[in-house]
Parts: structure tokens; C-alpha cells; sequence
């Protein structure tokens, strides 16, 4: 069963002469969402130290349970509206001062309209289903190497797109060998640019993906990547996280990194990954340590 709630509310203020508003009032027609077309209201006039409300529906028939508010003023109503049905009218005082009067009610038993969009289709769905169009490009790492597509990587890239449009060895061999990453890390990088869902990796996955990702200039996954980088801030990960906060100069994590030491330090002085880290870049981090508890 389809069900929608919904509430507004109705502001009644005097006018600069110390009056109510004459005459009938009504809200904004609300959308009673996933219905064909069913919209609820309200209606309201005052009349001498009275307010009278009424609640409407139309475009179709619809189960409603309701409640108006107003201070200690509390009414309940329910009912079936059809295709155009106005509620009992409520009265109450208001007392000659302003108030706010409070609309809520959930609607069932309506006619749902529920629309099924398509999703979009990820690059690799593609790929696995054609081969008119197959790779032309190959990353090696040593002996091994992993396929792709040069058209792909000229869009994620601006500096694949200037190596497979210029006269290069790798334009004229399609082959890309590298030597400071392992193919698995390469592997990663295209799963996310071929439109695979991303899996969970450790901080050293993580950081490796983003030493490709920046070097080879894909921008779109930097951002993303780094977005993941503060739930790894733990004993296990620290070391990669800080070692990339401070060789690539973010302030953001280099701050959550020093926050974790000062709470973590004992745990962390166990830590072999942790020793393991450049002087140069302990001291900086030392330095900001320091800073946060002189603060």
C-alpha cells in the first residue's frame, strides 16, 4: 500500500490596523506525491474572535488521517476524500493574537503513479557486450600487463590524451610501461574509470590509486579517492594516509592525522609502519602536533 505524509503550516497575523484578514484564505495546493495528480489544502477565514478551517482534496480518491493544531487547540479527522471532498469545519478562538495553525495528514489507498527511470549503464557494460570496438592500448608492469582503451583514457586524462596524439612510443606501440606502481593498483584505477563499483580497499590501496590518479592528472577521481582517505585514519592506516597528507601537501588530512596522534600516540609507537615513515615528514608532524596542544 502506498503511503504519503505531508504537513504545512498557516501563519494567521493581525494587519498594521490591529485586524484579521477578511474574507476566505486558502494554502498552497500540496502534491500528495506518487498519486496521478491528487493534490490537499486548506481553508480558513476568520470571523469575529473565531478561526474556521477546512481541509480539501481533489483530483482523485484518497484515504486521510489528519490533525489541525493550533496552541492547545488539537483536532483529528479522518475520512475518505473523493474526487473532490472538503472536511467537517473546524472553529476554534483565537484568542486576538497571532498564531501559527498546523496542517498534517498521511494519505493512503491512492492510485500510485510511480514512474521507473532507466539507470544509467556503466562504461563496462558496454565493453562486455560489443567487440567492434576492442582495446588498443596495453599498461605493462614488467612482463604482465592489463588492456584498456585509448579513446577512455584521453577522456579521464589529459596527459594520456597528449601521449596517444603525439608522436610517442607509446602512441606507435600502444603499450604504457611503468615502473613506480604495480599492475594491481592500475587494475583498480580502470575499474573506476570503466564505471565499476567501487570495493572497499585499505589505506595503501587508496593512497597507491592516487599517486596514479595525480600523476597521470585524472582530477575527477583525486577527489574522490581523497573523500575516502579520513575513515582510514586508524593505527592500521595511518602511515600511507600521513605519508600522502604531507608529500602532497593536504592540510585537511595533515590536521585530522595530527588530531589522531595526540589521541592514538601509544598505540601508534607500536606501530612498525609508523616508525617507518621519513624524519623529515615526523617532524613536520610533530610540529603541528605540538601546535594543536599548545592551542
Amino acid at each position: 500500500m502506498t503511503v504519503f505524509e505531508d504537513a504545512f503550516n498557516i501563519s494567521l497575523e493581525k494587519n498594521a490596523n490591529g485586524t484579521f484578514p477578511e474574507g476566505k484564505m486558502a494554502s498552497a495546493h500540496r502534491p500528495i506525491m506518487g498519486s496521478k495528480g491528487i493534490s490537499w489544502w486548506a481553508e480558513y477565514y476568520v470571523q469575529e474572535d473565531h478561526v474556521f478551517i477546512s481541509i480539501h482534496a481533489s483530483g482523485g480518491c484518497t484515504n486521510f488521517d489528519g490533525r489541525i493544531q493550533c496552541g492547545q487547540h488539537n483536532f483529528e479527522l479522518y475520512g475518505e476524500f473523493q474526487t473532490d471532498y472538503v472536511s467537517v469545519i473546524f472553529g476554534f478562538l483565537h484568542g486576538g493574537e497571532n498564531c501559527v495553525i498546523t496542517c498534517s495528514g498521511k494519505f493512503s489507498d491512492f492510485d500510485s503513479n510511480i514512474c521507473f527511470k532507466p539507470t544509467a549503464t556503466p562504461l563496462y557494460e558496454f565493453v562486455n557486450s560489443t567487440d567492434h570496438c576492442p582495446y588498443d592500448m596495453m599498461f605493462k608492469v614488467g612482463d604482465s600487463g592489463i588492456e584498456a582503451h585509448r579513446a577512455l583514457l584521453a577522456i579521464v586524462s589529459p596527459v594520456f590524451a597528449a601521449m596517444f596524439n603525439a608522436n610517442t612510443k607509446e602512441a606507435d606501440t600502444g603499450v604504457v610501461q611503468l615502473e613506480d606502481c604495480s599492475l594491481e593498483t592500475v587494475q583498480n584505477v580502470l575499474e573506476l574509470c570503466y564505471g565499476c563499483d567501487g570495493v572497499e580497499r585499505t589505506a595503501k590501496e587508496l593512497v597507491d590509486m592516487l599517486k596514479f590518479v595525480d600523476k597521470y592528472g585524472i582530477t575527477v577521481l583525486v577527489d574522490k579517492l581523497e573523500a575516502c582517505l579520513p575513515s582510514h585514519i586508524t593505527v592500521e592506516g595511518f602511515a600511507p594516509v600521513a605519508e600522502y597528507a604531507w608529500i602532497y601537501e593536504k592540510p585537511f588530512l595533515q590536521a585530522q592525522c595530527a588530531r589522531f596522534f595526540i589521541d592514538n600516540h601509544a598505540q601508534l609507537a607500536e606501530s612498525q609502519e609508523f616508525h617507518a615513515l621519513p624524519a623529515p615528514l615526523l617532524i613536520c608532524m610533530m610540529g603541528l602536533v605540538i601546535t594543536y596542544i599548545l592551542a
